[in-house]
């Protein structure tokens, strides 16, 4: 019996890598597709090549990076900023992605103003930006790790010089650690931000989500209350203000098919969910 169980555990788990390299081959055979339909300047043929890669839940820079090369290729400028988008949340540092991302955003209609940002915040974000998330929390063992060798030193050994120095060197050490976790936290909280960037050609940013037209009102002649609690009015919402294909917006809120969002200048709205595509990639 237990040579059965075996046997057929090892039958699964050799379908199971068997199917994970067929997965792999498949993808790069794609890849190498859109490669070749690219370097011949056959981009919708390239484009679909890539997007297959995507489509499959892989997640690549080298994918995105070149659907975004592509899409600009064929004047696609807001998917291109999309991917690029895509691309540099997997690389953040990468001078080609940033350039070319740059250079499409300089393609499209909307041009906002920055809200001004604090030195000491910029200063923040570029030195934790140096590491991942994940890397960060590697770094924070690393360093209890060597917390907890310092107050080994400090507990066993009785010289007063030893005792000194591994005091110190704990405090150092602990620090550290605190720094360390502070960065994971806000470069994790970076990597995990919300945004998304209007497909569509003219979107109306909104003063409320509209009211749901499937919604009717309550016992008693009361209004309807949409998912987020809010009274369905007679009164449609008011236009804020047009915003265009290629823009990035800020995801703040949910309710229904609507975003609550906020504009590079700091300005905030809604928006219908299918005007606007996700940048985070499509697995998370």
């Amino acid at each position: 019996m237990k040579i059965v169980v075996s046997l057929t555990f090892c039958a699964c788990f050799c379908f199971v890598l068997c199917s994970c390299s067929d997965i792999q081959k498949e993808q790069k055979q794609h890849f190498e597709n859109g490669n070749y339909a690219y370097n011949q300047k056959n981009y919708a043929v390239a484009a679909d090549e890539y997007e297959a890669i995507v489509l499959s839940g892989s997640e690549a820079f080298e994918v995105y990076y070149n659907l975004g090369n592509t899409y600009f290729r064929k004047g696609d400028y807001p998917r291109a900023i999309l991917n690029y988008e895509r691309a540099a949340r997997l690389n953040p540092r990468n001078e080609d992605n940033l350039n070319n991302l740059a250079l499409a955003n300089s393609k499209i209609q909307d041009r906002f103003e920055q809200m001004p940002e604090l030195k000491i915040i910029t200063f923040w974000k570029n030195i934790t930006g140096i590491f991942s998330s994940a890397a960060w929390a590697f770094i924070t063992v690393g360093f209890i790790a060597l917390f907890l060798l310092s107050a080994f030193f400090y507990t066993l050994f009785p010289s007063y010089r030893v005792k000194r120095t591994s005091f110190y060197t704990g405090i150092v050490f602990l620090l550290l650690t605190g720094f360390s976790v502070a960065a994971a936290f806000s470069t994790y909280y970076r990597e995990t931000e919300k945004t998304a960037i209007v497909m569509t050609r003219a979107v109306d940013l909104l003063s409320e989500p509209e009211a749901d037209p499937n919604a009717f009102a309550g016992a008693g002649g009361d209004p309807a209350l949409t998912s987020g609690g809010r009274a369905n009015s007679a009164s449609s919402p008011i236009v804020k203000t047009v915003i265009h294909a290629g823009t990035k917006l800020q995801i703040l809120d949910q309710i229904g098919t609507y975003y609550k969002v906020q504009l590079p200048n700091g300005e905030k709205g809604w928006v219908a969910a299918p005007d606007v595509a996700l940048v985070l990639p499509v697995g998370t």
